[in-house]
């Protein structure tokens, strides 16, 4: 409930005023319903909906169905905004109805802005087209999906969060949209990222949370293929791939999809670099090579 308040002010505060407010309660078990109900009860603009316990992508989808607005911005009951961000992204998004907008980046821990972690990233700048940016942005870079603004009139032909996802789903969505926008604008402004303390999502392993990465990488590698080679798009895929084999690799029971991911890889690209995500896996592939210390792995696993 804490956060919830913490979001909403950042939200009530911004120095852009034309805002609507779809808040979408996914069956939460606290009082974050309440307390959001409480904070935007004499707001005008806003909205308060139940969505029963679809999960993330259900709510947003529902959410954004509801909503009204010119542009969109999803956030999170802990995420916060600069006091300008919205405002900076619609100006940069006015002449350019078909392209995104993305901001910088922070963590936080107990207040907006506390200096916790700054994400500054070499793809901090604005893009001519989609896919040169991804082909940076696969490159171990992310932005969390508040950092985006994005115009309704590029939410066409079933742009809509895939529900059947449980991790990176906000990867997925954003590749797609990228993709298709004709420039991706970097703003001014900042978007606020609470890193909790306990177990993260995006973290948890499992047979489950790996197939969700595999479609995931369906998706980017479908885009892949389609982007100019000049663009870099495929070695970065191959990039991706890699990872989540190390993932596998990592973990006796996901190694049975490793053969799956690693036959994904795209042919003839540059191999970029694989990150374990152990210290004897770092120490190993510094010693073999990342390739040699991955069919170690998978073997010691079975």
């Amino acid at each position: 409930m804490k956060w919830v308040r913490k979001t909403l002010s950042s939200i009530l505060d911004s120095n852009y005023r034309n805002i609507e407010i779809v808040w979408v309660d996914d069956h939460s078990t606290d009082d974050s319903f309440a307390c959001a109900k409480t904070i935007l009860a004499d707001k005008p603009n806003t909205r308060l909906l139940v969505n029963q316990g679809k999960g993330a992508q259900s709510a947003r989808n529902y959410g954004l169905i509801m909503s009204s607005g010119t542009f969109v911005k999803f956030m999170d009951a802990d995420d916060c905004i600069s006091y300008d961000l919205i405002q900076n992204q619609v100006m940069d998004l006015l002449e350019h109805p078909l392209s995104l907008s993305k901001c910088n980046w922070n963590h936080f821990t107990n207040e907006p802005g506390d200096g916790s972690h700054s994400s500054a990233q070499l793809c901090d700048h604005s893009y001519m087209n989609g896919a040169t940016f991804l082909a940076d942005l696969w490159n171990q870079n992310m932005y969390p999906l508040h950092a985006w603004l994005i115009p309704k009139t590029i939410l066409t032909d079933g742009m809509k969060w895939d529900e059947n996802l449980t991790q990176n789903q906000d990867g997925e969505y954003f590749a797609r949209l990228c993709f298709k926008a004709d420039k991706i604008i970097h703003s001014s402004g900042t978007a606020f990222y609470r890193r909790p303390m306990n177990e993260n999502l995006s973290q948890k392993t499992g047979v489950d949370q790996v197939k969700s990465q595999v479609q995931v990488l369906q998706t980017y590698r479908s885009l892949a293929i389609q982007a100019p080679r000049a663009s870099g798009m495929r070695g970065s895929f191959n990039c991706q791939v890699n990872n989540v084999a190390y993932r596998c690799a990592c973990n006796k029971v996901e190694s049975i999809l490793l053969k799956q991911v690693l036959d994904m890889r795209l042919q003839g690209e540059k191999n970029y670099n694989i990150i374990p995500q152990s210290t004897r896996l770092r120490f190993l592939s510094a010693l073999i090579g990342a390739k040699a210390t991955l069919r170690i792995r998978s073997i010691y696993a079975n």
